[in-house]
């Protein structure tokens, strides 16, 4: 969903233009330009994360949701906590904005 309502905004599959750096490298090379498919973005995600998952040790491997803050990020890295809030920027309402949508 997140995807669809930011860089796929910025990606026409009406046109697939190759040159365009969203349709180049995200639709083609990373989902075979079949981008605005939405279930085979997400098997291409979720196969993604299980070879990331099955090819790391557990020891060096962090699953982190943003929405989880500093705490499990600097416990992982094993540095103490900023004392700065943690940053909630790039939201899908900032991110339209910043493409006129």
């Amino acid at each position: 969903d997140s995807m669809a309502q930011t860089i796929g905004l910025t990606m026409d599959a009406a046109t697939n233009d190759p040159q365009s750096f969203g349709v180049a490298v995200v639709g083609n090379a990373v989902f075979g330009g079949r981008f605005d498919n939405r279930d085979h973005a997400i098997a291409v995600y979720e196969a993604h994360n299980a070879s990331v998952k099955s090819t790391l040790p557990p020891e060096r491997l962090l699953t982190y949701q943003v929405s989880e803050g500093w705490e499990p990020l600097c416990a992982f890295l094993d540095v103490q906590l900023p004392s700065e809030p943690f940053p909630r920027t790039n939201s899908t309402a900032e991110f339209r904005a910043r493409i006129g949508r």
